[in-house]
């Protein structure tokens, strides 16, 4: 099984969804061809645990080298799917996304209307101690860990 990664934001304030709403934020690009726009939509959920969780599917762009119907394609929309946990009482969310990703995705969701405000923050190891063991985490990886 490939690691997944995480990426780890405290959050003052996000708006409560009941489970199948919708929030969707879009934002312009700029393509070779014309203006395109690309969204970002959080779907809840549920509640799992002390987490409220929603799916996010991120559109980004992307530099590839592809043919098709005969042109050159250099810059593609891509959907990128995962997964966003919230814990509205410690103030704080994971995103199962690389930090690039969330950092962009949180970027437009508060740049936009929504009521969403965060900031990075540090990952207390000690409070995910309990619910690694009980998910069957076997392993870690921290980059610049002091």
């Amino acid at each position: 099984m490939m690691p997944q990664p995480y990426a780890y934001f405290d959050c003052a304030d996000f708006p409560e969804l009941s489970p199948g709403a919708k929030m969707t934020s879009t934002v312009q690009l700029h393509m070779p061809w014309a203006d395109e726009e690309a969204t970002t939509t959080l779907t809840a959920v549920g509640i799992i645990g002390v987490f409220e969780r929603h799916d996010v599917v991120h559109q980004t762009l992307q530099d590839i080298d592809a043919i098709y119907k005969g042109q050159a394609l250099r810059r593609l929309i891509v959907n990128v799917r995962f997964r966003l946990y919230f814990n509205r009482h410690e103030k704080y969310l994971v995103l199962q996304t690389d930090k690039r990703t969330a950092r962009d995705a949180l970027r437009r969701i508060t740049d936009s209307r929504l009521a969403i405000q965060t900031n990075a923050g540090e990952v207390d190891l000690q409070r995910f101690a309990a619910a690694a063991v009980s998910a069957k985490t076997t392993g870690g990886w921290f980059a610049n860990y002091k």
